[in-house]
């Protein structure tokens, strides 16, 4: 069997089960991949350079490791840890001590001060490895879906009794497909998807929850949510986030939170006619996972949902796939400046040893700012981030002395206050199971 006809298949196979099937076969390759990072890949010296240089993983691939390292085949957060001690100690450590004990005035610091950021070394979004896999996974199954659909009756057939596809690959086949009457098909069908979205009731359950987000922003992290049980740590167990910021801003970054709600709202009441709501794959997950705890909060989401279904119903023609900002991630963007903004005081008193998280030292120096501040924040980084290591290190040095089958209750906090740490609190929280004596429960 060639791998065209392989790839094709298992398209065909995701097609039996929920969601998109380019969302569904992209992350069974993606499954396959990622554990090996966390697996052999920690000893593979030119990967863990770059690991290294890319800061380790972005908050939602760094939650996918957690998930199948909770799984049968891997038995601990052994290998991610010993990730993060390599990216701190590696990359982190030697550039703050560099940045803050750097000795003696450079001729052009003026200019170099204008031009480049003191702290670019914390800017590498883009540079997460398993993002890159993923849109090699992506790409291949979106070029095999096209070409199936435009030259197998059998394949079509299959998929028009299956789930279609999400809207951002629907936008994206749609684009390859050369032939006019393949282009009417797909459409139709994609049609259909979004009118009974748009009278389903999303407020009336998880499940319907998931068809919406699973259709309007892709299901390829809806997927993980089911498996989350697996790294799961009890909000009894989590101790305070290690992060000021992170502790402050709480429930209004963390939660489906009125102000938030109010935001998403207004897209719809003061921006143009044709504007749907747009939301990152990253933030639908979360979303999701929102659903069962804000329930007031998902009434007030559903209208928006089915609103969004019904401003892309009359665009499926158009040719021109216009791809928004995530509107949660600007808000939560804005969020994070203004409560960095409350801290400056207390970062510019050396003796109050502030607690940084990652995530808001880069909301801390993407805003104007001077050599001070930028020490400031390399102080709070500093202070943070050595005991950290000092915590991971103490359980890798633990398991390469004698083989340990269980984390300890002060390990796996460790563990996932480095998750907190990484992508903040608000990342974190999805791996928070509650705790048996909560009463909610």
């Amino acid at each position: 069997m060639s791998l065209d006809v392989f790839q094709q298949a298992s398209l065909l196979d995701c097609m039996h089960q929920p969601g998109c099937p380019i969302c569904r076969a992209t992350w069974k390759m993606d499954t396959a991949q990622f554990g090996w990072y966390v697996n052999d890949g920690v000893l593979d010296e030119e990967t863990q350079r770059r690991v290294i240089r890319a800061l380790g993983f972005c908050p939602p691939h760094a939650l996918s490791l957690a998930i199948i390292e909770g799984s049968d085949f891997l038995w601990s957060h052994l290998g991610s840890c010993m990730v993060y001690v390599n990216v701190i100690e590696h990359a982190l450590l030697p550039n703050l001590e560099r940045f803050l004990f750097r000795s003696g005035q450079w001729f052009l610091q003026p200019f170099r001060l204008k031009v480049f950021s003191p702290l670019r070394h914390l800017f590498h979004h883009n540079l997460c490895l398993l993002c890159f896999d993923h849109r090699q996974h992506e790409a291949t199954y979106r070029e095999q879906f096209a070409e199936a659909f435009s030259t197998n009756a059998d394949f079509r057939q299959a998929y028009l009794q299956a789930d279609s596809l999400c809207v951002p690959h629907f936008q994206q086949v749609r684009a390859i497909l050369s032939e006019q009457s393949m282009v009417h098909l797909l459409e139709h069908v994609e049609a259909h998807a979004l009118e009974l979205c748009q009278q389903a009731q999303t407020s009336d359950g998880r499940n319907q929850l998931w068809q919406c987000l699973a259709l309007l922003y892709g299901a390829d992290t809806l997927f993980w949510s089911d498996f989350t049980p697996r790294a799961a740590i009890s909000t009894s167990d989590a101790g305070p986030a290690p992060c000021l910021a992170c502790q402050e801003s709480g429930y209004e970054t963390s939660q489906l939170s009125a102000p938030l709600l109010d935001r998403l709202e207004e897209v719809f009441q003061f921006e143009e006619e044709h504007r749907a709501l747009s939301v990152c794959s990253w933030h639908a997950w979360w979303l999701l996972h929102q659903g069962p705890l804000q329930p007031a909060g998902v009434s007030r989401l559903a209208p928006l949902l089915q609103r969004t279904c019904g401003v892309l119903l009359p665009h499926l023609e158009s040719t021109k796939c216009e791809c928004r900002p995530c509107d949660i991630c600007a808000w939560t963007g804005e969020q994070e400046i203004m409560q960095v903004g409350k801290l400056q005081h207390k970062l510019r008193d050396s003796e109050q040893r502030v607690p940084l998280c990652l995530r808001h030292a880069r909301a801390a120096l993407r805003q104007p700012s001077d050599e001070a501040t930028a020490h400031n924040v390399a102080y709070a980084l500093m202070y943070t981030v050595a005991p950290l290591a000092r915590r991971l290190e103490a359980y890798i040095y633990k398991c390469t002395e004698r083989f340990q089958d269980q984390m300890q209750p002060h390990e796996l906090v460790a563990w996932f206050d480095a998750i907190q740490w990484f992508g903040g609190s608000s990342t974190a929280q999805l791996l928070l199971a509650p705790s048996p004596s909560d009463p909610s429960v």
